[in-house]
């Protein structure tokens, strides 16, 4: 498992910083001072997945068990032939799958926390992951997006550290 640390990169084309440093980057922003250590702790880093296509990386990138397992079921029980996967030649890439499980899904743009919660149920999202996503203090941040793009943002946002 590599452990590289949460430290959040670059934000870039609006998309979201890594969602485990949001909250702490926003604040560091309002007071404009960043939080200084004089040691770093074990919870300065996030544990990642060694096989990025992989049961472990869809839990990782904010799946509940259960959807993750759908989705790598899916993933694993690929026909023969076209389409081909990323594991095949010339075939699609993983990402496209795990953000694929959410196109046929409801979305909304309601400031209703409810229906927020109801539509990540709906995708499998993580308990977790949802309590970041709706963290009260985010709210006007949250609200420039529809629940399912806030999530594929989320999704986006969390895949390229699996690749440093």
């Amino acid at each position: 498992m590599t452990r590289p640390h949460k430290r959040p990169t670059i934000l870039s084309n609006n998309k979201l910083i890594p969602r485990l440093y949001l909250l702490e980057f926003l604040i560091s922003l309002v007071l404009r001072s960043y939080l200084v250590t004089s040691q770093i702790s074990s919870d300065s880093f996030v544990s990642i997945p060694d096989h990025l296509v992989s049961l472990a990386a869809l839990e990782h990138l904010g799946y509940n068990s259960e959807t993750a397992t759908r989705i790598w079921e899916y993933w694993t029980n690929w026909p023969p032939g076209e389409p081909k996967r990323e594991t095949d030649d010339d075939g699609f890439l993983f990402i496209d799958v795990v953000e694929g499980h959410l196109d046929n899904s409801p979305d909304t743009y309601a400031e209703n926390d409810a229906e927020w919660f109801h539509c990540m149920n709906l995708y499998g999202i993580n308990r977790e992951l949802q309590e970041e996503i709706m963290d009260p203090k985010l709210r006007s941040i949250r609200l420039t997006e529809s629940t399912k793009s806030y999530c594929i943002s989320a999704v986006d946002t969390i895949s390229p550290s699996m690749k440093q």
